[in-house]
């Protein structure tokens, strides 16, 4: 039962969105273990939206690339990504 419950609150801090690099870095770490492609595009765009929010524009375009990167690299990957993250990326790269 608790084991459930830990997989239903990790889910939900999964989805939520973040407020820190730390907690992102982290939910970066698990896609990565997991070789979640949408996952891993997901999170990389936030990284650099938190890092466009926080005044450091180099870094977050080399976010903002992987995250291009990665979806674009699969059809299935590119439809399990939102379409409006995949424009805005894209719109914020250039």
């Amino acid at each position: 039962m608790s084991s459930k419950l830990f997989d239903l609150l990790q889910l939900f801090r999964d989805v939520l969105p973040t407020r820190n690099m730390e907690e992102l870095e982290q939910r970066l770490t698990r896609a990565q273990e997991r070789m979640d492609l949408p996952a891993l595009a997901k999170i990389y765009y936030d990284m650099g939206v938190q890092c466009m929010k926080n005044g450091d524009p180099n870094r977050a375009m080399m976010y903002l690339s992987r995250s291009d990167t990665i979806f674009s690299s699969r059809d299935e990957v590119y439809e399990q990504v939102s379409e409006s993250l995949c424009e805005d990326c894209s719109r914020r790269i250039g």
